[in-house]
């Protein structure tokens, strides 16, 4: 009752940061893979690492608001950037670091980004939008060794350790998505900390906190991150990220998920290399369907796995 009543009193996304810290301590929150190995990430880190990124930008800025992009595929660097950038007071903009360096500059001159962190594998994409976008005045390398004459979030993190006593109001904007349609036209959602806790408040899908939830979908894309990143922090589940995108099959031996979060174009891929025994379902009993529907006919296939299938509730959006 009382972890209930604690549920129902979160309003922001630094609010259920605090409370998953509090509730989840050293438990095992991110999970991935590495040269060295598999790395366990705890909830406590996770707000440590993001607090210190929140301080860095509020040194760095003030109070001013900041818009800021991250460029990059799934890692916990992200992760902790998001929430840092987020908890901070800033609005975090994700966009597709896929898109072609021109498309990439026209989203981030659109979102009227301040400030980017990024993935050091970009660094050539970074180079051509510090020559188009003169408008961003920081560049953060996220995964960068800290004696790389770059911008180092590591560095960042390791010299701004700390509390951070940012009040954010529900209603103020804490995430724009960016977004080039098939007729090349820009489209824009924004979202309050408001609408992200209500979604994840009232999500059909079940997590708990003995689950492995491994993400097949790219984590730009605003309703992915809510479902799984966010989701996964609110019910204490690990969550891991595909190492590749042609490592699915090694990353479900990897990691042994009872939950997967994918498309319909994926759970039809999925269920081919089960039926062909290339891989054992073992721990795996639900997937969850982002952005679209999987064909009933391959719903009850899975069924004979012993898999449920649910479609992710979707975000509501301010459009522009």
């Amino acid at each position: 009752m009382e972890m209930e009543t604690a549920m129902n009193n979160i309003k922001t996304l630094k609010e259920l940061l605090e409370y998953a810290c509090d509730t989840y301590e050293d438990k095992t929150y991110i999970r991935y893979n590495t040269k060295e190995g598999i790395v366990d990430k705890s909830f406590l880190q996770i707000k440590k690492d993001s607090y210190a990124i929140g301080r860095f930008l509020k040194n760095a800025f003030g109070n001013d608001v900041k818009r800021v992009a991250i460029i990059g595929n799934a890692s916990y660097e992200y992760i902790a950037s998001y929430f840092g950038i987020v908890c901070s007071g800033n609005i975090v903009v994700q966009v597709d670091a896929n898109v072609s360096p021109d498309k990439l500059c026209k989203l981030l001159e659109s979102a009227k980004v301040d400030v980017v962190f990024y993935d050091k594998k970009l660094s050539q994409r970074v180079l051509y939008i510090k020559r188009k976008c003169n408008s961003i005045s920081l560049f953060v390398c996220q995964d960068d060794d800290d004696n790389n004459e770059l911008n180092s979030l590591k560095s960042h993190i390791r010299y701004n350790i700390g509390d951070l006593d940012t009040v954010l109001n529900p209603d103020d904007y804490s995430v724009i998505s960016e977004e080039i349609t098939q007729d090349d036209q820009i489209m824009e959602k924004k979202l309050t900390n408001k609408m992200i806790i209500t979604n994840i408040m009232k999500q059909k899908i079940r997590l708990s906190n003995s689950d492995i939830l491994l993400c097949l979908m790219p984590i730009h894309i605003a309703e992915c991150f809510n479902a799984n990143v966010v989701l996964a922090m609110k019910q204490g589940a690990v969550i891991c990220f595909q190492t590749s995108r042609v490592s699915m099959i090694e990353d479900i031996k990897r990691y042994k998920p009872t939950k997967l979060e994918m498309d319909s174009i994926i759970a039809k891929k999925l269920l081919t290399i089960l039926q062909r025994n290339e891989l054992q379902k073992e721990r795996l009993d639900n997937i969850y369907s982002v952005n679209d529907l999987i064909n009933p006919s391959i719903i009850e296939e899975y069924k004979k796995y012993g898999i449920e299938t649910n479609e992710v509730d979707k975000l509501d959006f301010i459009k522009e």
